[in-house]
């Protein structure tokens, strides 16, 4: 005897989903605008788009995109298969940096396409154009230049006394830089004595720095490198183009004297204890500075043979002063020079921590003994 089941009642879908009259991959406004970047990228590590809502959408549908260099490229970039809790979710979709970097840059073209479980009609979308600028663009770094100096991009010659109240280390209005860009520029070889850096502009935005006086100082009559470098957003470092330039020598520098000398002559039989001497301040005079002053002669009695007095030997600069003292000679100790013969008075000054030592201009007075 033959009985029937009941009947099971089967639905085939052959109606496909229905895409949205805007279809196309819906990105953020600043990648509309600008493109996709090195810099988005590496921010932001891919690019999202979101899929604008379709009807029909239901569990099993297979949603794939595409990055492609053509509106209709197969340059899959993945597919993903709706589950329950993503259907009437908003959907998105995401391509990674190292996918979109593939294709280096140019026009690029992103799209979609949905099929549902039943296989009915695939279903694509139009595709999105946006400009890819994935290349980091190389950067512009030209050296910078001195303001108070004279010469070309890469050389120049600086006068100290074109800089006394400093220089100004400036970086030319050419240079590729970016508002977030973290500037350090740098006066001399770094670690080197008389080096100085500095990441504090003269006002906020601007292209120059001040370089303090004393660093002009410590670096006369000699050449030094400039440079700047730059830290990007992604923290890269780019050095500049470098500039030389040659910091002169001092001139106009005082004379040292002392009551005890007059009219060029400094007289035993009329001096008392000692004889005491002094400075005036000079140009970028300043407290780590140091000065030695000593006296040559003859030997009394052996005129052949040359003696030397210190006066004061590595002294410490206090600072700016009007007038500095710097030692004095005893009688007994200048006694020891032929009288009748001129002797030195020498000075020499270190700005540079007794690195080298800038030569003052000497005296030479005459020793006499008359009553």
């Amino acid at each position: 005897m033959r009985s029937d089941s009941e009947a099971l009642e089967i639905n085939i879908d052959k109606t496909p989903p229905l895409l949205a009259d805007d279809d196309e991959l819906i990105f953020p406004p600043d990648v509309i605008s600008n493109g996709v970047t090195d810099r988005y990228l590496k921010e932001h590590g891919e690019l999202t788009a979101q899929v604008p809502p379709y009807l029909g959408a239901d569990v099993g549908d297979t949603v794939s995109w595409y990055w492609s260099d053509s509106p209709v490229g197969k340059q899959l970039v993945d597919r993903l298969t709706l589950t329950k809790a993503e259907v009437g979710m908003p959907l998105h979709v995401k391509i990674p940096a190292d996918f979109i970097l593939q294709l280096s840059d140019g026009l690029r073209f992103a799209r979609y396409e949905v099929q549902d479980r039943a296989g009915t009609a695939l279903q694509r979308s139009l595709a999105v154009a946006l400009h890819a600028a994935v290349t980091p663009p190389p950067r512009q770094l030209p050296p910078p230049f001195v303001r108070q100096a004279s010469g070309s991009d890469y050389f120049s010659d600086l006068l100290p006394a074109d800089a006394v109240a400093g220089a100004t280390l400036t970086i030319p209005a050419s240079a590729s830089l970016e508002p977030d860009d973290q500037v350090t520029v740098f006066w001399g070889e770094p670690g080197a004595t008389g080096a100085y850096q500095t990441d504090t502009p003269i006002s906020p935005g601007s292209r120059e720095y001040t370089v303090p006086a004393r660093y002009i100082a410590m670096n006369l009559n000699s050449r030094i490198p400039l440079h700047y470098q730059v830290k990007a957003y992604d923290g890269q470092l780019h050095d500049s183009a470098p500039h030389q330039v040659s910091i002169g020598r001092l001139h106009g520098l005082p004379l040292i004297h002392s009551d005890a000398i007059r009219d060029n002559q400094l007289n035993l039989a009329k001096l008392g204890a000692q004889a005491a001497f002094s400075l005036p301040g000079w140009q970028f005079m300043d407290a780590g500075q140091f000065i030695t002053v000593y006296i040559e002669g003859v030997k009394r009695g052996a005129i052949d043979q040359k003696i030397t007095l210190p006066v004061v030997t590595d002294m410490a600069v206090p600072g700016a002063v009007t007038e500095l003292a710097v030692g004095s000679v005893t009688k007994s100790a200048l006694q020891a020079l032929e009288v009748d013969y001129q002797f030195y008075v020498r000075v020499k000054v270190s700005f540079d921590d007794k690195r080298t030592w800038v030569e003052f201009p000497m005296i030479t007075p005459t020793l006499i003994d008359q009553p």
